[in-house]
């Protein structure tokens, strides 16, 4: 799997924050209610803004998914 992880919260650009794994592991789902498929295009939302500036994403941007809210930035972008 394909994966950009940030490495470097709050740099100048996005290609600054980031590196490309070409292997990244694939992830396990937390729970019997997800379910995994394969990501052809993506974008950026605002609590992944959050997480490259190094800021905690706030609660309300989770929507639907507030029961899995963290503070800390999401760290893998799939791809």
């Amino acid at each position: 799997m394909i994966a950009a992880v940030l490495t470097k919260p709050g740099a100048k650009t996005p290609a600054e924050c980031f590196e490309i794994d070409q292997k990244y592991p694939k992830p396990t789902l937390p729970s019997q209610d997800w379910i995994l498929c394969q990501v052809k295009v993506a974008g950026l939302n605002r609590a992944e803004l959050r997480g490259r500036m190094a800021e905690a994403p706030g609660l309300g941007e989770f929507g639907m998914f507030s029961k899995e809210y963290h503070e800390d930035p999401p760290k893998v972008s799939h791809a």
